[in-house]
């Protein structure tokens, strides 16, 4: 129960601080395929995962959105030309 908690907490988090920061009404995009959590902006995406990820299982992102960035808040660290991985932390310390 504990770990649910935990999870909910970070997702109700990220949720938050993305609405504040948001000029843009904050919704999700959906594919057949994929999905991604926050819509910031036609070319800014945010994406909440709990545990590690890796740049790789967000490939079909640079493909379906080539100008655009996605932030993805998870335990991973890591910087490509349209991806960004980052910890909750880092995330609520950013400027919006």
């Amino acid at each position: 129960m504990r770990l649910l908690h935990q999870r909910a907490s970070v997702s109700t988090v990220a949720a938050a601080a993305t609405w504040v920061r948001s000029a843009y009404r904050t919704g999700f995009w959906q594919s057949k395929e994929h999905e991604l959590d926050f819509v910031l902006s036609p070319s800014e995406f945010l994406e909440v995962k709990h545990g590690r990820t890796s740049p790789v299982e967000f490939a079909w992102f640079s493909k379906v959105f080539p100008k655009a960035h996605l932030t993805v808040i998870s335990q991973t660290r890591y910087d490509t030309a349209n991806l960004t991985g980052i910890g909750l932390e880092e995330f609520l310390r950013q400027e919006g």
